[in-house]
């Protein structure tokens, strides 16, 4: 589960997901975990490349900071989780066109049961308090600048055959000399261990069309599912 870059116009970078030892892993009992090499080849192919993506430049994303990082854990505990996800593969790829960026994500958990957690939290309606609340107690705005309560708002997607979720979240930033909202949709969706997202993000005007998200996803969702069916 990740929500990257949210803020950049705040100073805040939102990360829902990142790695950290910092949390005690759940009590279950013992699962089969993917192999390495398995877990490598589906993250990869769970990315969207520019060949996806024509007319769409390449982007870097902004670094995790501390700030983050500590909002991340307070997420999951707010979600009733004692771990974040253990990743045993990660890809990650940012595009950028207009106004919009667009980001795509696919994290291979360890074990079937993880990945099926982050599912259910995605489509938990205690997300949304549950990132506000973190924000607010972890991430400290700059003076002068307040931030309007995040509101989510489920989506339904339908990708054939696939466990899917989907969320607009949209915030509204104010400093002294400027007012930006922020409008966030993410579609994503699990094939076997593997979870699959596509998010994107507008800065005032249109919100990112949610169908043509959707397609995206069908497309990364079809190379995971030809890799996990060798």
């Amino acid at each position: 589960m990740k929500l990257r870059r949210l803020l950049p116009a705040a100073l805040l970078v939102l990360t829902v997901g990142c790695q950290t030892n910092a949390l005690r892993p759940e009590k279950y009992e013992p699962e089969p975990q993917i192999d390495r090499g398995r877990a490598e080849a589906m993250a990869k192919a769970g990315v969207l490349t520019p060949n996806d993506l024509k007319g769409w430049q390449t982007s870097k994303p902004e670094p995790d900071s501390p700030d983050a990082n500590k909002a991340a854990q307070e997420i999951f505990r707010c979600m009733g989780r004692t771990e974040l996800p253990i990743y045993a593969a990660e890809r990650e790829a940012y595009f950028r066109k207009g106004t919009v960026d667009l980001s795509s994500y696919a994290t291979v958990s360890q074990t079937q049961r993880q990945a099926e957690n982050e599912v259910a939290d995605n489509r938990n309606p205690a997300l949304g308090p549950c990132l506000d609340k973190a924000f607010r107690e972890s991430i400290p705005l700059p003076k002068g600048v307040t931030m309007s309560p995040i509101k989510m708002r489920p989506l339904r997607v339908a990708v054939r055959g696939t466990e899917t979720y989907g969320m607009t979240l949209t915030i509204t930033i104010k400093g002294p000399a400027k007012t930006a909202t922020l409008t966030i949709v993410r579609v994503g969706g699990r094939v076997g261990n593997a979870i699959l997202e596509v998010e994107a993000m507008t800065q005032g005007g249109a919100p990112p069309d949610t169908g043509a998200l959707t397609r995206l996803l069908s497309t990364a969702v079809a190379r995971v599912r030809a890799v996990d069916a060798k």
